[in-house]
Formats: structure tokens, sequence, C-alpha cells
């Protein structure tokens, strides 16, 4: 991820959704590969039980992801849960 906003990535895996409306029987990807861009997000305390909440959305063309963000500023570090039945998460970080 650049200080630009953009991205190069394999495999990132992710609870994909398509940009728009026209999401009616459309099957997600599970994972991605290629160029996009990110965009950091911050969600109003009244929407989030008080609490500021900072998440990242990556985009690859019409479809989009959104990951919450830890780690430390060396080694940050984005995760998505894959399945909330089973507490199976999907962990980004970034690699030299």
């Amino acid at each position: 991820m650049s200080a630009d906003g953009s991205f190069t990535a394999t495999d990132v895996c992710g609870d994909y959704m398509k940009s728009g409306d026209d999401v009616v029987g459309v099957e997600e990807p599970l994972t991605m590969t290629g160029t996009g861009a990110w965009d950091p997000l911050t969600w109003d305390p009244e929407r989030a039980d008080g609490q500021i909440v900072t998440a990242v959305r990556i985009e690859f063309a019409e479809w989009f992801a959104d990951y919450d963000v830890g780690g430390a500023v060396e080694s940050p570090k984005l995760w998505a849960y894959k399945s909330l039945d089973n507490a199976e998460y999907c962990i980004l970080s970034k690699q030299p």
C-alpha cells in the first residue's frame, strides 16, 4: 500500500461486495489479485457505540472490501471476518 492510495496485491482474501445497486445474484470472489486503491474510513461514534472506528476500504475495479486496522506503524495489519459463523479471519499484512 502506497501513500498515494494505490497497491498491488496477490490472492487477497476478503468479504468482497460489488459497487453499485445491482448486487442480487452476483457471486462474490473469495480472493482478488491485481492493482487497486485504498481509502481510510472513519465511523461516527454515534454509529459505533460511542467509539471512533477506523478502517480501510480496498477496491479492485468494481469490487471492494472493508478491513479493520491493527498492528503497528512499521508493520500494519488489516483484518476482516471471512466467516462470522466460524470466527474465521482474513488478515492482510504489508510485504517488504
